[in-house]
This record gives C-alpha cells, structure tokens and sequence, in this order.
C-alpha cells in the first residue's frame, strides 16, 4: 500500500509536459486527473481510458462510500451489543464464584472493506476507490 501511494504521488507531481524516456526510444507521457486520481500514461495509448465512464466511475465511488458508512454503523451495533452481552454474562459467572467484580465490555473495531477490481484497464477505478472511499 506504501509503495502504490509512492507511485500515485510520483506521477501526481510530474507536468503534462515531461517526458519519460525508455532505453529505446522516447515515449511521452501525459497525466490524467479524474476526481482525487491521477494516472500516468504514454500520450499514444487512448484506447484505455473511457471518458464517458467518468460518470459511472463518480456513481460507483459515491455508493461505496455510503454503503461503507451503513455497514460500518450496522457491523459497530451488532459487535458492540455482542460485546455487552459478553461482558455481562462474565460478570453473572464472576459472581456465581463469589468475585464482586463488574466485567466492562471490550472495545469494538470494525474491519474495512475490500473490493476487487479484476478487469480494469488503466486502474483509474481503483485508485479512485483507494483515495476517495472514506475509512471508518
């Protein structure tokens, strides 16, 4: 994760303009900014990158993010109730051996979410989803 966010802020930084040179011959290279993501790739190759999808990439990203927040409100209620009743049944069983001791609840986290993205082109989806999805 470390190292693809190295990567993302390297291209982020590098101009339209620049351009990157291969052993071979020289390729140009040109930046493309959609939402938070920004992507590098040679000026030549547009047959990856689908403008008119930008949309359907802004609607997927914006209901994941509130999907995310109802699972992680639900997944926080269900742990934390689960936690209570712990709690309460190793205080009734302390008591039973003659311990006076009240048991507090343990603290709850919530697991993220993962989401596979098997067939993208250029993985501009997914590195929107990694910078635009909100953790809990």
């Amino acid at each position: 994760l470390s190292k693809l966010r190295t990567l993302t802020q390297k291209f982020s930084s590098m101009s339209e303009e620049k351009k990157e040179t291969s052993s071979k011959e020289s390729v140009e290279m040109e930046t493309l900014t959609e939402g938070k993501a920004t992507i590098l790739y040679e000026k030549a190759n547009t047959v990856f990158y689908n403008k008119v999808q930008e949309f359907n990439r802004d609607l997927s990203t914006a209901v994941i993010n509130e999907f995310a927040k109802v699972y992680r409100q639900e997944k926080f209620e269900k742990e934390t109730a689960k936690a209570k009743r712990r709690a309460e049944r190793l205080t009734k069983e302390n008591k039973g051996k003659g311990i006076d001791k009240v048991v507090e609840p343990e603290k709850v986290s919530i697991p993220g979410l993962r989401v596979l993205e098997a067939l993208s082109a250029t993985g501009l989806r997914s590195i929107r989803y990694w910078k635009e999805i909100e953790e809990g």
